[in-house]
């Protein structure tokens, strides 16, 4: 089944962390590649096959190749301001056993998405807002990703390109840039 997803970040000011599982998780809980809104040709690859820290993740020609399989491992349920029940996530490179994060947790737009060691850092945390529709739009059959290190920045495609880039994260704004479609 496939999933439409927008990967954001948020700000951690405000959250608790409550670990538990949830009756049914909003992502698969199973490999999945992360396909474009700009391109469903495209998806989020680990740059060169690397297992190295701070490897660009891109936007690349889906290939079916093992470095553009990602796992949404779920870490628990927090809460925001708002006390709305939310899913956190960390996404894990099935090649690398990484986890995909902003490059030295930078929070301004334009800063590099990247795989680092899997560490707990809350720049490892993604969350769901499926039920919140947080971007401006409805996504149908969709949830969004929501990370709890930054306000208001989603991972995003520079220049709503069709073709090859390096993820960065920029204000939340609902393009097809900033959605992404989960594919077991």
């Amino acid at each position: 089944m496939k999933r439409l997803v927008v990967l954001l970040l948020a700000a951690v000011t405000g959250l608790i962390f409550l670990p538990a599982t949830p009756a049914h998780a909003l992502l698969p809980q199973e490999s999945v590649t992360i396909h474009s809104g700009t391109n469903f040709n495209m998806c989020l690859d680990v740059g060169g096959f690397s297992f190295d820290d701070n490897a660009a993740i891109l936007h690349f020609q889906c290939n079916g190749a093992p470095n553009q399989r990602f796992t949404p491992q779920f870490l628990g349920i927090t809460t925001d301001r708002h006390r709305n029940r939310l899913e956190v996530y960390r996404l894990v490179s099935d090649w690398s056993n990484k986890c995909i994060q902003v490059r030295d947790e930078k929070t301004n737009s334009g800063a590099m998405v990247v795989q680092k060691t899997c560490s707990g850092h809350r720049s490892q945390w993604w969350l769901s807002l499926g039920a919140l529709h947080f971007v401006p739009t409805d996504l149908v059959n969709g949830h969004t990703i929501d990370g709890l290190f930054d306000n208001a920045r989603c991972m995003d495609v520079p220049n709503a390109t069709t073709g090859f880039a390096v993820m960065q994260i920029w204000s939340c704004n609902g393009s097809a840039a900033q959605r992404f479609t989960f594919v077991p």
